[in-house]
């Protein structure tokens, strides 16, 4: 931690981003959140493409800190701009989803691109296997397919499973009470219940 110090003091992006994760994680140190702002954002701010995308997450997610979606949007960018793999699919799948900034699928299919690109799993997954020309996918569909795993989509299929439940639990009664209701007229058979000296009277 001594020469650590003495580098990130100096100014070394590296040792700065380092001593970052060391306070923020508190592995082999006790955890220190501000110090591990205060040597995340010297790291960031010199351009370290990892120390910006910790931030952003950071910042996205309320992690330690309080969330703040401008900030995290800000470092978020700046990671990807570098080419950071996993900025630029943290940044695809908030354009996509539109929760916490407003959708933009052209921004989202630039940034996933750019991730499937780089060999990023995640990012290959959302947009299909790749074709000739390099990946491609329809847009409606992606959005389609991450809008039925939203709140939305699994409470509509959930009350989709409950009809049909209900539906199935139905039919066997109504299909006991039509037939309880059948059988008294198939039993009434007036001719064997008819008395034989009415028919002689007639005669």
């Amino acid at each position: 931690m001594r020469w650590l110090h003495a580098s990130a003091e100096q100014g070394n992006q590296f040792a700065q981003y380092t001593l970052g994760k060391l306070y923020l994680n508190g592995e082999r140190i006790p955890p220190n959140v501000p110090e591990a702002m205060r040597w995340l954002h010297a790291s960031a701010e010199q351009g370290n493409q990892y120390a910006q995308y910790t931030l952003g997450k950071l910042y996205l997610n309320g992690e330690s800190i309080p969330p703040n979606i401008p900030e995290a949007m800000h470092w978020l960018h700046a990671s990807a701009e570098q080419g950071n793999q996993f900025a630029q699919y943290t940044l695809g799948k908030l354009y996509l989803n539109g929760e916490r900034i407003p959708q933009n699928i052209p921004e989202a299919m630039k940034w996933l691109h750019a991730s499937a690109e780089q060999g990023n799993e995640y990012a290959q997954r959302l947009l299909g296997p790749p074709q000739k020309s390099g990946y491609k996918a329809n847009p409606r569909l992606i959005y389609a397919v991450k809008r039925m795993l939203n709140a939305v989509g699994r409470e509509l299929a959930r009350q989709t499973v409950l009809d049909f439940s209900f539906s199935n639990r139905s039919r066997p009664k109504h299909r006991l009470h039509q037939s309880k209701l059948h059988k008294p007229a198939r039993q009434k058979k007036p001719h064997r219940y008819s008395p034989v000296p009415q028919y002689d009277i007639d005669m």
